[in-house]
């Protein structure tokens, strides 16, 4: 099994993988700003499925305080499940609010047996 790394820069591309290797999308989420989160908006989960989601703090300087509104990382680890082609499609939007849409990241993948 093989751990893709993906960032914003990312954003458009397209990814080769096989059964068993897992994506992991770092993307930026403001913690001040409207309650902006990253979401998935589409993703065929029979090939490519949702493991985690995890939220990374902003680093601090030594011996600081909490910057308090720093933005911070949302970490969203994918797992091949099967052969096929998806694209993994996330927003970051509200939750309560899913039309309120801040910024869109895009990754086609194929996954390989």
């Amino acid at each position: 099994m093989a751990d893709i790394q993906l960032t914003a820069v990312d954003n458009g591309k397209s990814y080769t993988v096989r059964v068993g290797d897992r994506v992991i999308i770092r993307l930026p989420e403001p913690a001040a700003g409207g309650g902006h989160l990253w979401q998935v908006e589409h993703l065929d989960s029979e090939i490519v499925a949702l493991e985690s989601k995890q939220v990374e703090p902003p680093p601090q300087p030594p011996a600081a305080s909490p910057r308090a509104g720093a933005d911070r990382t949302a970490i969203l680890t994918f797992t091949a499940k099967g052969p096929g082609q998806t694209a993994i499609e996330l927003k970051a939007a509200r939750p309560w609010d899913p039309a309120s849409v801040a910024n869109r990241f895009r990754v086609e993948i194929s996954v390989t047996g």
